[in-house]
């Protein structure tokens, strides 16, 4: 009868082992699972964040591109200025250039009124010519015709 009771508690003991052992198993293979899970997550994060700078990138490509294109075409007589106006109004503005654009459309307005708007416009214009490189030099055929 001893023996019979050693060798149930053997076998509990063995059982006991087991399953401390699979439940050892199953904690790490979930801890594995849980870093595959947020590298993935971090992975996904981070592709999403340089989707967005590149899009932001490319729209302030665009703006800028645009942006001189119609004051070319106001330059070369294409546009009066409530049409150079209304096209800058238009516009899809990336964040970065938000004050610039509502610089522009004051200059623009300015642009529209008798006499004294039109000074204050050109100072303006020159101003924005000032500040921002990539658009002095289409900012100067602008400035002139004031």
């Amino acid at each position: 009868m001893k023996n019979k009771h050693k060798i149930n508690k053997n076998r509990i003991i063995i059982l006991a082992i087991f399953l401390v052992c699979c439940s050892a198993i199953l904690a790490g293979a979930s801890t594995v699972e849980k870093v595959f899970v947020d590298q993935a997550d971090s992975y996904r994060l981070a592709q999403i964040s340089l989707d967005h700078a590149l899009r932001s990138q490319q729209l302030k490509e665009e703006y800028q591109t645009a942006l001189i294109q119609i004051i070319t075409e106001y330059n070369v007589g294409k546009l009066s200025a409530v049409d150079l106006e209304a096209k800058i109004l238009a516009l899809r503005v990336p964040a970065e250039y938000k004050t610039l654009h509502l610089q522009i459309v004051q200059a623009t307005e300015k642009m529209l009124e008798p006499d004294k708007g039109k000074a204050e416009a050109k100072k303006q214009w020159q101003n924005l010519q000032k500040k921002y490189w990539w658009l002095a030099a289409t900012l100067s055929g602008l400035i002139a015709s004031i």
